[in-house]
């Protein structure tokens, strides 16, 4: 499984260390949205928690599994992710 990362992060410093430390551990597929091992989740989402002004931010943890992963619409420029293997997006 991959884990799909989405912020909404109010304040410019925090919000920088956030998408550092995603980007250490995955691949930023639009501004404020990641791809990343599922495999990590628990332990990336007590982060992120410990990290965020709850009254002002959000960040949304979304597994997709092979089936879903491959149901993905990609319109535009997007740029295709790096997936592990067994993966694809059309």
């Amino acid at each position: 499984m991959i884990l799909l990362v989405a912020y909404d992060i109010s304040e410019d410093k925090r919000r920088t260390h956030i998408a550092d430390l995603l980007e250490r551990g995955g691949e930023r597929i639009q501004y404020s949205v990641f791809l990343l091992p599922e495999a990590n989740a628990a332990q990336l989402a007590t982060h992120l928690d410990a990290m965020i002004d709850p009254q002002t931010d959000r960040i949304h943890l979304q597994p997709l599994c092979q089936a879903c992963a491959q149901k993905v619409i990609k319109l535009g420029t997007a740029k295709k992710p790096v997936l592990p293997d067994g993966y694809r997006i059309f």
